[in-house]
């Protein structure tokens, strides 16, 4: 995986937070966010979107960066746009705020550092390695999803209404003798750095499918432990298994 890099990146403020692979709706009606709307249309589609701290009242150090798919102009010169959160930024500095903020950022940020109070060996003390729990957060999705379909099935037959595109392109289970986005994979450290990225994107994919709090999901897209993210989804996803299984268990019992 490439080392980060700089860019300077147009901001929008929101009281969301969105990991890499969501997909965020917006409606832009404000005229300084329609400028640059309009801006990054005659560019490369991407903007910053960063949350606003509840406690501080200043804009968190991390944000995702957002790519606008779809677009539609209404006539009074509102938008209707489609985003999808593509990889996280961490703000450098502000380069302007008029007529809308531009920060200069760092991005391609990989998961090798863990934040203060994260756990960076973990894995260690419980005996289970790194690859072993991605699995086990692939297969708790799979059952929760099998779960849910059992209680109340999706309107159409075979249809994974909860599997994200992107949980289904960066499964551990899907086989890429290519490495990431057809590269060819070089020798071994190329081959795990590969492999660490499709990791943390897998990780991202999960988070996003599970519905929690802005400030849960915000410290998710911060971490920079895989492990650590792994971690916090599986938690959720247990406790969510095992309801479903209860109220499953019960469905079955009086038929």
């Amino acid at each position: 995986m490439p080392g980060s890099t700089k860019t300077e990146l147009p901001v929008f403020m929101l009281d969301m937070s969105a990991c890499p692979g969501g997909v965020v709706p917006l409606h832009i009606f404000e005229m300084r966010y329609r400028q640059m709307f309009n801006d990054i249309g005659t560019t490369d589609n991407r903007f910053g979107m960063l949350v606003t701290d509840a406690k501080t009242g200043r804009p968190c150090k991390y944000g995702a960066v957002m790519e606008c798919a779809q677009r539609k102009l209404l006539p009074d010169g509102r938008q209707y746009v489609l985003n999808q959160a593509v990889e996280r930024f961490r703000v450098l500095k502000v380069l302007k705020t008029n007529p809308y903020t531009v920060m200069e950022v760092e991005v391609g940020i990989p998961d090798n550092k863990p934040l203060e109070g994260e756990p960076v060996k973990w894995g260690a003390e419980e005996g289970t390695r790194l690859e072993d729990l991605e699995l086990e957060v692939y297969d708790t999705v799979n059952s929760v999803v099998d779960l849910m379909n059992k209680l109340a099935p999706p309107a159409t037959p075979g249809e994974n209404r909860t599997l994200s595109e992107w949980f289904l392109r960066y499964s551990p289970k899907v086989k890429r003798d290519e490495g990431l986005d057809g590269e060819s994979a070089g020798d071994d450290l190329a081959k795990q750095a590969k492999e660490d990225e499709r990791r943390m994107k897998f990780s991202y994919a999960v988070a996003e499918m599970i519905a929690m709090e802005s400030r849960t999901k915000q410290l998710l897209l911060q971490s920079r432990s895989t492990a650590y993210r792994l971690m916090a989804v599986r938690e959720i996803l247990v406790k969510a298994q095992k309801e479903l299984a209860a109220k499953s268990s019960l469905k079955d019992t009086l038929g």
